[in-house]
């Protein structure tokens, strides 16, 4: 729960939204300008919303309150067999929108596109975080494979600096190397055994199982264990 903390900003989402929703000037200028996906927001009602808007922009070459609204009331959910538009909250919820952004202010504009995709590259970065804590492996060559399929767009909108591969992966491959040798650090016991203590799945206070069939080594595993936790 801890790494998965402020990976998204509703403001800025919301921001975004209102913008292209109140003044064509600043939608014209999200469509042109910048590669906003649906993907780069966090939060459903956002993506709900952004893919919307972007579609009437392509139609129509604009967007307001009232298309995008008819847009969703023409969608239904599968499963409450609601509108899209009164799933995610309905008027209130473009209210609430829409006064998230009101004198026009294009530098206002990039700034909060910065942060959509800073944000969106930190989600990225901490499910990949995720992805490598958690592996039964620990291959440097593999690791920085995963890193570059994540990192090699990452681009600071702003600067224009690509985020250098090396320092990205180095980081990580410290937290692993510290999470190795220091398993009591991140809440878990010492077992003596890497792949066990990668996976921080020895908690104090809990009970742990260790279940399998006859003659498998599960005794001889335990023995071994505990001579590791006892030194």
């Amino acid at each position: 729960r801890r790494l998965m903390e402020d990976i998204y900003s509703r403001e800025a989402e919301y921001i975004i939204l209102a913008a292209m929703l109140k003044h064509r000037e600043a939608g014209a200028w999200i469509m042109k300008y910048t590669q906003l996906d649906t993907s780069n927001f966090y939060l459903p009602e956002s993506r709900t919303y952004y893919s919307a808007i972007k579609n009437i922009y392509i139609k129509e070459g604009f967007c307001d309150r009232l298309l995008v609204k008819n847009e969703l009331l023409n969608q239904k959910d599968s499963i409450s067999n609601k509108t899209i538009f009164d799933v995610f909250g309905g008027d209130s919820k473009l209210t609430e929108i829409l006064l998230h952004y009101d004198i026009p202010d294009l530098q206002l504009i990039e700034k909060t596109v910065d942060i959509i995709f800073e944000k969106y590259n930190q989600r990225n970065i901490k499910k990949l975080g995720i992805e490598l804590s958690n592996s039964p492996t620990f291959n440097k060559e593999s690791i920085i494979t995963r890193m570059s399929e994540v990192v090699k767009s990452f681009q600071s909108r702003s600067e224009n600096k690509i985020i250098a591969l090396n320092e990205v992966a180095n980081n990580y491959l410290e937290i692993l190397d510290d999470k190795l040798q220091n398993p009591t650090k991140y809440g878990s016991l010492p077992t003596g055994f890497l792949g066990l203590d990668r996976r921080s799945i020895i908690q104090p206070g809990t009970t742990t199982f260790v279940a399998g069939k006859t003659s498998t080594g599960k005794s001889a595993f335990l023995l071994q264990l505990l001579d590791n936790m006892a030194a």
